[in-house]
């Protein structure tokens, strides 16, 4: 698969058919539930003061709807990128 991808120029992309957005909240659901390794720094983490959730959230939202405007701006650069191949065969 390696070679094939090499061969036709094409980038191997191991995580296609997942959005930035399902990867992001994936991320955050993992980061939120898996324990913390690090004593030291969880003892530091509680010495801070906590955050607002709703603050959380409408920043959370705020990089999603960035993330979909970077998704949109790549899937037109791909598609330009596409149609400057084929014009030029």
């Amino acid at each position: 698969m390696l070679k094939y991808s090499i061969k036709k120029g094409r980038s191997l992309n191991f995580t296609q058919g997942m959005s930035w957005t399902k990867e992001l909240r994936e991320f955050e659901f993992a980061a939120q539930v898996e324990p913390v390794g690090d004593a030291e720094a969880y003892g530091w983490s509680l010495e801070q003061p906590e955050e607002n959730l709703s603050e959380i959230e409408e920043l959370l939202d705020d990089i999603m709807k960035d993330l979909e405007g970077l998704e949109t701006e790549d899937e037109l650069a791909s598609s330009e990128q596409l149609d400057d191949e084929n014009s030029s065969n």
